[in-house]
């Protein structure tokens, strides 16, 4: 796909929706007195004060997010990621093919904004891209056997090889004396729990892991090439979007954070972490 030379706009989708599994209505939860979604929206101004979307399929959402000023954008109800309702919002206000739009996800109140700077400069940069992403360092044993959290590897040129919620690379050497490392489940509250724990408290991990950060720049055209195609069998499996991307051959750069990013909110647990990071910000 060409990408054309004309200057771009840069744009801010922030996906919302209330009906998540492993924590329902998250994005209107309280916290240091604003729902998630309104500190989220809060970090897009920082950025792209001009151009935010709140792309959302519930009434209550667009009522909430209209109250702090937002725009928003409902859109269809069966979406399942946060790329194709971002895909719709593009096609209903027809942003150009050409536009870079950041997907900011919802459950990301304690987003740096340094780290969207660097994404958001990366495509304007580098025309041979359609989409990048983030990585963050990862240096505990417990992240890396947590399903919640995302771990990717990357090849030479630091394009994604692979995203998994398994604890990727395997290192044998490190992992396969652990006995009971494999055994280690996670409860509905996103805690480790079983036997193991304290396998994994005691295993030091080489360095180079990578927390995938579930934050995206797209050039608007790829949105659209994106939705046309079919669910992967990978995405399917691991319930990881950024796998459709993969499975059709596209490079993804994973960039970088320049500074360490706060864990988003995909359990109970990581609200309580939030929550606290909030109170000791006050």
């Amino acid at each position: 796909m060409g990408i054309a030379s004309t200057p771009s706009a840069l744009r801010v989708i922030i996906p919302a929706r209330l009906a998540s599994q492993r924590l329902p209505r998250k994005p209107l939860l309280m916290c240091a007195g604003k729902t998630l979604l309104q500190h989220v929206y809060e970090k897009a101004q920082a950025l792209c004060p001009d151009s935010i979307v709140i792309a959302t399929d519930h009434p209550e959402v667009i009522q909430v997010a209209t109250q702090f000023g937002a725009s928003t954008c409902l859109t269809s109800a069966a979406h399942t990621t946060g790329t194709d309702r971002a895909a719709e919002v593009c096609k209903k206000l027809a942003y150009s093919e050409e536009d870079i739009i950041i997907v900011l996800q919802a459950d990301e109140p304690l987003m740096p904004l340094a780290t969207l700077q660097v994404l958001s400069e990366y495509l304007q940069h580098h025309p041979e891209y359609v989409v990048a992403t983030i990585g963050d360092e990862l240096t505990s044993p417990q992240e890396l056997f947590d399903p919640n959290i995302v771990k990717v590897v990357l090849d030479k040129a630091h394009c994604a090889l692979y995203f998994s919620r398994a604890p990727i690379p395997w290192d044998r050497a490190r992992f396969s004396s652990q006995k009971y490392l494999v055994d280690v489940n996670m409860t509905a509250t996103g805690t480790m729990s079983g036997v193991g724990v304290q396998d994994i408290s005691a295993l030091r991990i080489a360095p180079g892991y990578l927390r995938h950060i579930g934050l995206y720049a797209y050039r608007a055209a790829f949105l659209q090439t994106y939705v046309d195609w079919p669910v992967a069998p990978l995405e399917s499996l691991e319930y990881l979007e950024q796998l459709r991307i993969l499975w059709h051959g596209v490079q993804l750069p994973v960039l970088q954070s320049p500074c360490s990013v706060p864990v988003g909110v995909d359990t109970p647990a990581d609200f309580t972490k939030i929550e606290q990071l909030f109170a000791s910000l006050s």
